[in-house]
């Protein structure tokens, strides 16, 4: 690819070669396999080569400096673990004789210095793991990094391997490496009361004013809705609100009157939008629990709203805040009289 150098200027206009842009090459199994490895999980405590140490498994993109690497072989799979030198010193003992010992010898005596770490891998996996005597080539590796924590010092670690070699070492990961939930538990979300509701077109929509009443949908009774995608209905008791079923997604209704097309063919005709459908609500009171309360209610759950003193209700729209009205009763039925709305201060 060739293009224009503008900062020559048109006499003396010169070109430079640009290089393509190269992705690497990551397949879908690839994308799965490192999202159910990197996900929260709880630390490894233990030892290795006799130290008691914490292990965590954490995505580290950055490369280590200093790093020494060791060659494996998962049974006939190659894959390669790099340690920074310090960690290396500070494990000392066999080890470190392991990586000064003659080339012949050193992956045996390395293999020997780390065996009671390896052997627990190999009862779980049905592995045999040996260190390699020379480099090894892992084609389109998947990296799996650590953070070892001996001593109150925190050394990276990273091994290298195939998805081959990773799909049998999952179940290992995941009890050496148990996962945990997030700490989310005290993530507030808005559970508002509703009581009413009704489906209009959006060019009735814009045609509302202060004043006007909308007549709600019968028999629809009371709800909670949490964040305009989970739902329940309720009943009232002495203590408050009592859910009838548990917490359920909410469907788009596909109650729409269709009985008199004619009526709106012209305003259809002139704004194909005015006939799009969207849900009035009208909210009588709201509350804010820990994500860990709202994932415990249930049937028979009682949840209380601060009272009302009066019938004034929030008004809604498709979950975007329209208003403010009054319950009214018009017959046998509920309305609501609008009397406010956000475009009218």
């Amino acid at each position: 690819m060739w293009m224009t150098d503008p900062s020559a200027g048109d006499e003396f206009c010169t070109s430079k070669e640009v290089a393509p842009l190269v992705f690497p090459l990551v397949t879908l199994e690839d994308v799965r396999l490192a999202n159910r490895v990197y996900r929260s999980r709880e630390d490894w405590q233990g030892k290795i080569t006799g130290h008691p140490v914490s292990v965590r498994l954490a995505w580290n993109s950055q490369p280590i400096q200093s790093a020494l690497s060791f060659p494996l072989m998962f049974d006939e799979q190659p894959a390669c673990l790099q340690l920074p030198s310090s960690l290396t010193q500070a494990l000392g003992g066999a080890l470190l004789e392991g990586i000064g010992a003659p080339a012949r010898f050193r992956a045996l005596l390395i293999e020997q210095a780390l065996l009671t770490s390896i052997q627990p891998i190999e009862q779980s996996t049905g592995f045999a793991i040996r260190f390699a005597a020379g480099p090894v080539d892992i084609p389109h590796p998947i990296r799996l990094s650590f953070q070892v924590t001996l001593r109150d010092k925190t050394y990276p670690v990273m091994l290298d391997l195939s998805a081959t070699t990773l799909g049998p070492l999952l179940p290992c990961l995941d009890q050496t490496f148990p996962a945990s939930d997030l700490p989310l538990s005290q993530l507030r979300l808005p559970v508002t009361l509703c009581i009413g509701s009704q489906q209009v077109r959006l060019s009735e929509l814009q045609g509302l004013q202060p004043g006007d009443v909308v007549m709600l949908r019968s028999n629809q009774g009371a709800w909670i809705s949490v964040e305009n995608r989970l739902r329940a209905p309720l009943a009232v008791v002495a203590s408050g609100y009592q859910l009838q079923t548990g917490l359920v997604l909410t469907s788009v209704s596909k109650e729409w009157d269709m009985s008199d097309t004619s009526m709106h063919k012209t305003t259809a005709e002139d704004d194909p939008l005015g006939e799009v459908p969207v849900t009035l609500v009208c909210e009588a009171g709201r509350l804010e629990l820990p994500l860990g309360e709202v994932k415990a209610l249930s049937e028979g759950s009682i949840l209380a709203f601060p009272d009302s003193t009066d019938e004034a209700v929030e008004i809604t729209v498709n979950g975007r805040r329209l208003g403010r009205g009054t319950l009214i009763r018009i017959g046998e039925g509920l309305g609501v009289r609008i009397t406010s709305l956000s475009t009218h201060g």
